[in-house]
């Protein structure tokens, strides 16, 4: 798992050192990138949280 961002590196180094390399990257919203037009266009620290819980319920499976 990373945060949001294009920068996933370290994720992709251990991805690819693994034996099978078939893992998904998944990316939780940390909010340190959220801008007025994401909140105008209804982000709120609720349904961030909610899409971070899904992202949580897809690594657990």
């Amino acid at each position: 798992m990373t945060i949001e961002g294009p920068n996933h590196k370290i994720a992709e180094t251990i991805k690819e050192n693994t034996g099978s390399k078939d893992q998904v990257i998944l990316s939780m919203d940390s909010m340190q990138s959220v801008t007025s037009k994401d909140v105008k266009d209804g982000a709120s620290y609720l349904s961030i949280m909610e899409k971070n819980l899904d992202v949580l319920k897809e690594a657990l499976k």
